[in-house]
């Protein structure tokens, strides 16, 4: 585990719903929550991840679509890697402070111009940088959604009424 979560929100798969995973949750006190039954758009932000990971996957296994479990690490590693729109940020740098280690730095090496520091100028420094960056992500994501909300209400028009038309009623 990472870090400690306060919430576990799933669908009502089994593997969610096991006596293994309420026990977990138990143990680290765990609020697990659930969406309704046969109900996907109620997790719209992993139903949008699992969608791109599917697009990614279907890419990059596109001679041999059966071994696309053969290309999932690499596609997971190109997702958390790369800049998303939304955050302007990567998902390894929003979890960790910090850009991944990738492959191309075992040929290139790192920068050596890191300054030595204790854990505890290490710790103040990481947590004024995940602060700054998470203001930054909450501030674009904000915008991100007024622009996609604006977009999505320009075409959306319910039936005009004027008195005196007749309408059916259930």
């Amino acid at each position: 585990m990472v870090c400690g979560l306060l919430t576990l929100h799933s669908d009502q798969g089994r593997n969610f719903e096991s006596a293994l995973v309420k026990e977990v949750c138990q143990l680290f006190g765990v609020a697990k929550t659930r969406t309704t039954a046969y109900h996907p758009q109620s997790d719209g932000l992993v139903e949008r991840m699992n969608r791109t990971l599917l697009d990614l996957l279907a890419k990059a296994s596109i001679d041999h679509p059966d071994d696309w479990d053969a290309h999932l690490d690499r596609v997971l590693l190109a997702y958390r890697s790369s800049v998303h729109h939304t955050t302007g940020a990567t998902p390894s740098r929003v979890i960790f402070g910090r850009e991944m280690r990738l492959p191309v730095d075992l040929v290139y090496g790192l920068p050596e111009n890191a300054p030595e520091e204790s854990v505890g100028e290490y710790t103040r420094r990481l947590r004024q940088d995940l602060e700054q960056l998470y203001e930054t992500v909450r501030g674009k994501a904000g915008r991100e959604q007024r622009r996609q909300k604006f977009w999505k209400d320009r075409k959306a028009h319910g039936p005009v009424y004027e008195p005196g038309d007749q309408v059916w009623m259930q």
